[in-house]
């Protein structure tokens, strides 16, 4: 026997319906906007990853804003885009190849997105022609430009 409160036409019924519905379309939705997020931030990194592994310190410069930071372990910070391409053309020209950043947490607020993660790269050949891996954590903020673009603003590494 069905409760007269509990038929499809109950308001109470209708409200609860409509509450599940939208919990579980925000749920699905926040999913979907962590994961596009996770994604963007990804493909920043493949980009990232691809300019250096190419040895093309210039298009790595090109990811960050024009006064960007980037702060290297036991080092100065590095500021704005022409220091930058001076700074990476260094570490490739020092032998760094095989770079890659594997994103751990991505968070976002208004016009930044901030990004934890690790990075490796195979490391200069030592006297005896072996090369080590080198790696380490990494913190990339990201912030929206005015032309609607995502670029570093600063890039934090160990």
């Amino acid at each position: 026997m069905i409760n007269s409160t509990m038929t499809l036409g109950s308001s109470a019924l209708r409200r609860g319906a409509f509450a599940v519905a939208l919990v579980a379309g925000l749920a699905f939705s926040g999913s979907t906007f962590a994961d596009d997020l996770s994604s963007m931030i990804k493909a920043g990194n493949s980009k990232w990853d691809a300019a250096f592994n190419s040895g093309d310190a210039a298009a790595v410069a090109k990811l960050y804003a024009e006064d960007a930071q980037v702060l290297p372990p036991g080092q100065s910070p590095v500021n704005g885009a022409e220091g930058i391409e001076k700074f990476f053309a260094g570490v490739i020209g020092g032998g760094y190849t095989d770079h890659k950043i594997e994103t751990l947490k991505v968070t976002e607020s208004g016009n930044l997105r901030v990004q934890t993660g690790r990075w490796q790269a195979m490391g200069p050949a030592d006297e005896g022609g072996k090369r080590k891996a080198a790696e380490g954590s990494i913190v990339t903020v990201h912030e929206k430009q005015n032309d609607g673009t995502w670029k570093m603003q600063v890039h934090i590494f160990n």
